[in-house]
């Protein structure tokens, strides 16, 4: 384990890496989810990278937060799981391609 050093779940921030248990990068942060007035920290929403679905890890899956990422408890392959969303192919087109 490296010497970064711990922080708040306040001082997360924007494109932080989040880095699995195992040590594998699988994504950097879009959001912290929380709310900050209270202290209550939910966890954070990331992407891989700008075309991959938005991920979230739950506080208790967070095992810390340091000066440089946010470290999973979880290893890599239950971060890549995909949530079980069934596909609709009936029209051969990808759904929701487009937020308004």
């Amino acid at each position: 384990m490296d010497e970064e050093d711990e922080v708040s779940w306040r001082l997360i921030a924007r494109v932080m890496p989040v880095i699995a248990a195992d040590g594998m990068a699988v994504g950097r942060v879009t959001h912290t989810l929380g709310d900050p007035d209270h202290d209550i920290f939910d966890g954070v929403a990331f992407r891989r990278n700008l075309w991959s679905p938005l991920r979230m890890a739950a506080a208790a899956q967070i095992a810390r937060v340091t000066t440089r990422a946010v470290h999973l408890s979880v290893p890599a392959a239950v971060v890549e799981a995909e949530p079980g969303e069934p596909e609709d192919k009936s029209r051969g087109r990808r759904r929701n391609w487009r937020r308004k």
